[in-house]
């Protein structure tokens, strides 16, 4: 799976599309309709890592993130701990 930022153009934002912009720590993502948090993860490349994840303010439980679908607009905040001194 790979994924585009892409800058927003009136023309182009009102053809059907069989994907969804969504905000991941404030940038623009295309996903396949129906990506769930799980897949998000997978395309920014930190799939298996520990991260806490927020889906428009709300935190997603762990356990949650492969049924948990995104849809356009939705703003997520990943988050990874990062160890040192």
């Amino acid at each position: 799976m790979t994924f585009v930022y892409r800058h927003r153009r009136p023309d182009i934002d009102r053809l059907p599309c069989p994907f969804v912009i969504v905000i991941a720590n404030g940038r623009d993502v295309d996903l396949p309709d129906g990506t769930s948090v799980a897949g998000l993860l997978e395309v920014l490349g930190i799939g298996g890592r520990v991260v806490v994840v927020e889906r428009n303010g709300e935190p997603v439980d762990r356990s949650a993130t492969a049924s948990t679908p995104l849809s356009e607009g939705d703003r997520c905040e990943v988050v990874r701990a990062v160890a040192g001194g």
